[in-house]
């Protein structure tokens, strides 16, 4: 189940599908889901908030809150193979 709380809206490159901000209901988490235009049922797409596709549609950019630090990452226009854009070495603690 998601959340209804929460609206981000946008469209993937082609306009096939609308991008929603959503909430895990088990986790509570934030990630992205997409709903194609033409309708039909709300599917998971990404863990992670504010996808941007680069003007080609072939790339993505988003951002994860990790141990309370957004990081960026870029994956492939479907969101396989992400990578941290500016690795942060999260295991030093914080002062």
């Amino acid at each position: 189940m998601l959340s209804t709380q929460v609206r981000v809206l946008g469209f993937t490159p082609d306009g096939s599908h609308v991008t929603i901000l959503t909430r895990r209901a088990n986790a509570g988490e934030l990630g992205t889901s997409i709903i194609p235009t033409i309708g039909g049922p709300i599917r998971f797409f990404l863990d992670g908030i504010s996808p941007e596709w680069s003007s080609d549609g072939s790339r993505l950019v988003f951002m994860k809150l990790i141990q309370n630090t957004d990081a960026v990452f870029v994956a492939d226009r479907d969101g396989a193979n992400p990578r941290e854009v500016f690795p942060v070495d999260r295991s030093a603690s914080r002062t």
